[in-house]
């Protein structure tokens, strides 16, 4: 994704899904940010408090999780999933979609680069647990580059993070609440 490039989606429906072994490429810079929103933000009819206009988006990689099993020490030569193992966890996104999982042995995996990159207006319940956030990211490994992310008004959470390895330098998660307060006089 080009710096400076702007990509809108329709419906709640609509996400961004890196499936393990793939890698995002979103390299923006300080005046040329890469920014997911939706169609209604582009046409200014979104509110700064509205959620759930798009989805958002999913990361997933190869790291380690606490929900599989493993054999030797965290960082050692030795380090491995437990023979006869495999290590798939289904991911947050939509009901019935198999193909997004996350999750392995590899805490070095690479599942791309996110800098200067934000997402505005996103989110969606799929299933009681199961919610679609700003970004998501499953088993991201420290080769992963994440630099000043920044995640506006969302459904659920803003960044949700399950297993991995990666570092995060600079992230702003803004959620616009209003409300008015009623006082007697």
């Amino acid at each position: 994704i080009e710096a400076g490039a702007t990509l809108a989606f329709e419906t709640n429906s609509d996400f961004v899904v890196i499936n393990r072994g793939s890698r995002i490429l979103a390299d923006g810079n300080v005046n040329a940010p890469i920014t997911l929103t939706s169609v209604t933000d582009i046409n200014g009819t979104v509110q700064p408090e509205d959620v759930q206009q798009w989805g958002g988006v999913v990361i997933n990689g190869f790291a380690v999780s606490n929900k599989c099993s493993y054999d030797g020490t965290r960082g050692d030569a030795g380090f491995q999933l437990t023979p006869g193992t495999e290590c798939s966890i289904e991911a947050e996104g939509s009901v019935g979609d198999d193909e997004s999982q996350y999750g392995g042995d590899n805490d070095a995996d690479d599942s791309g680069i996110l800098r200067y990159f934000r997402v505005k207006h996103t989110g969606a319940q799929v299933a009681n647990g199961d919610e679609l956030n700003g970004i998501s990211f499953g088993g991201v490994g420290s080769s992963t580059i994440v630099e000043n992310l920044q995640v506006y008004s969302t459904y659920d959470d803003g960044v949700e993070m399950f297993g991995g390895s990666f570092d995060i330098n600079n992230l702003v998660a803004l959620w616009v609440y209003f409300f008015s307060v009623k006082t007697k006089h």
